[in-house]
């Protein structure tokens, strides 16, 4: 039971390690590149495309499900229908 606990431990602190060390190498990566001043620019118009877009998906998602349902609701009836004349 201790040597799990301690295999464990040890494992885990290799994988923090080199987590650290990725974590540092891609910070100075980040770094390493020049200012963008203009990056934020067009920002809002872009968000509120992709706002735009999505809710537009939703919409015609929840309406082809209900469209779908109903047409499975009908379909279950006469199914139903057919099963009790027979």
């Amino acid at each position: 039971m201790l040597a799990r606990i301690i295999l464990g431990l040890g494992i885990s602190l290799v994988c923090f390690a080199v987590a650290g060390r990725r974590f540092h190498w891609l910070s100075k990566l980040i770094r390493s590149g020049q200012p963008a001043p203009r990056r934020w620019s067009g920002l809002r118009r872009a968000a509120e495309a992709e706002i735009v877009e999505v809710a537009g998906q939703r919409k015609l998602l929840r309406w082809r499900s209900e469209e779908h349902t109903s047409e499975l609701q009908s379909r279950g009836l006469i199914s139903y229908a057919v099963f009790c004349l027979k």
